[in-house]
């Protein structure tokens, strides 16, 4: 499908909904189909291959609007694709390498070599290889149904193994087995012989050992363990991949990776989520790269991230708040509110000023529906920005509930960030020291562009570099 338009402002993506012979929509087949858009003046165009299910009799496509929408529509149209496996997997791959620059060609070779659709045998090939995540297990949570594993994003598990740098011979534990696919790109790249893998759920260590098998993937040491211990009869291991959000960083993973060792962590901080890339140096270690991410939460008797209800009706995503202070964001929030207006320096990816915020420890609050995600977290904080985190292009805080002064700091705040010429995780660095270790906080002079941040097991130094 194929769209032209012109949008103003807020956010547009393409959909599309089928429906069989009965008039049923089918499951599965309503897609909200990336990529979005965001608002420009210029003319834009929105193009994705829709996998049109073969039952399907009837259809119905558009551009779904988000936001306060001004746009103009110039033409939208259909256009059937190739439907063989091999085609469904170059164009996944090519998506991948879209998303991935400089993709070595030891994970280029592992994609190519490995195949998507056999470790998803309940999905559709086509649905398979889409570049998207894909849920493959569910439980009953609170009376909600919830995915508890899945199949990742290709293009975010590309990314992870290029910050790996992960080579031929290497040793390699990953903490998270899921379908076994990232196994069998592990395996293709360090050797079969040199990886392990763990998973909490003993169904998912049986159900990714047989696709494992079906795809001829032998030597892959699978075991059902707790994540957060690693597992240390194997180590040490030159590369430790964690495909969990994990809302800390274990002594065990440190403990069992080598001196010089690359480990790739989904680490939630503030609850904002970064995938990153740290390097150990002796006793600490040091980021080589971070990149946002989102992946499901670790589970275990480690597992933190939770989600609070209140009894204001919203529900607060917090792993370490105590019940008082997730209680008074709730009430916060339903305080008078100030408009405030940063559009004299309006970043050209506010995105990255949320960033900001989560490491200078701003009372900034991410809200979708109705969870709020304290992401700038000041125990006792009278007073918190909101950030609406459902709309890329509103990713800017647009109000403060706490009373004008507190919009004032912001702004101040936000001018603090333009001065440092609007970093992002590019820019950043982090250093963590485990507390096993380093039983005193780092001293760093807390400034603007640096700081630390403490967690139950490490402390975190930040810092933004600027270097010509």
């Amino acid at each position: 499908m194929r769209a032209r338009l012109r949008l103003i402002s807020g956010l547009a993506r393409l959909s599309v909904r089928f429906w069989d012979k009965k008039g049923a929509e089918i499951i599965g087949g309503h897609q909200w189909a990336a990529p979005s858009i965001e608002a420009s003046a210029e003319w834009q165009t929105l193009e994705y291959d829709i996998v049109v299910p073969t039952e399907a009799q009837t259809s119905a496509a558009g551009i779904l609007f988000s936001g306060k929408v001004k746009a103009a529509v110039a033409e939208c149209e259909f256009r059937l694709i190739d439907d063989t496996i091999d085609a469904y997997r170059a164009r996944m791959f090519a998506k991948v390498e879209q998303n991935c620059e400089d993709l070595p060609e030891t994970c280029r070779a592992a994609f190519q070599a490995v195949s998507r659709h056999i470790f998803l045998p309940d999905i559709p090939p086509a649905v398979a290889y889409t570049d998207d995540a894909i849920a493959t297990r569910f439980d009953e949570i609170d009376g909600a149904r919830v995915a508890i594993s899945s199949s990742s994003q290709p293009s975010m598990m590309a990314l992870m193994l290029k910050d790996l740098d992960l080579r031929r011979g290497m040793r390699v534990l990953e903490i998270g087995t899921g379908t076994g696919y990232n196994a069998a790109l592990l395996a293709a790249i360090a050797g079969e012989d040199n990886v392990t893998s763990i998973d909490l759920d003993r169904e998912i260590v049986d159900a990714a050992a047989t696709n494992l098998d079906r795809a001829g993937v032998a030597g892959v040491d699978l075991h059902t363990a707790d994540g957060w211990q690693g597992w240390a009869s194997r180590a040490p291991y030159d590369r430790i991949i964690i495909t969990v959000g994990v809302p800390d960083i274990a002594e065990a993973w440190v403990d069992q990776l080598v001196d010089g060792g690359v480990i790739v962590m989904p680490l939630s901080i503030q609850c904002a989520e970064f995938s990153i890339a740290f390097r150990k140096d002796g006793d600490r270690l040091k980021s080589m790269s971070i990149r946002d991410c989102k992946f499901m939460d670790l589970r275990g008797e480690n597992a933190r991230s939770t989600y609070h209800p209140t009894e204001a009706g919203f529900i607060v995503k917090h792993s370490s708040l105590p019940e008082d202070d997730i209680a008074a964001i709730a009430s916060i929030v339903q305080q008078p509110w100030t408009e405030i207006s940063l559009s004299e320096q309006t970043p050209q990816r506010p995105e990255l000023f949320a960033a900001y915020l989560v490491f200078r420890h701003w009372p900034t609050v991410g809200f979708s529906g109705s969870v709020l995600t304290p992401f700038g977290v000041q125990p006792g904080a009278g007073a918190y920005a909101v950030v609406d985190v459902a709309e890329r292009s509103a990713a800017i805080p647009q109000a403060c509930f706490g009373g004008p002064m507190m919009g004032e700091r912001l702004k101040q705040c936000h001018a603090d960030w333009v001065k440092l010429g609007q970093p992002g995780t590019k820019r950043l660095r982090l250093t963590a020291y485990p507390r096993i270790g380093h039983p005193s906080k780092p001293r760093v002079r807390a400034a603007a562009d640096r700081g630390v941040i403490e967690t139950p097991s490490a402390w975190i130094s930040w810092e933004f570099c600027f270097l010509s």
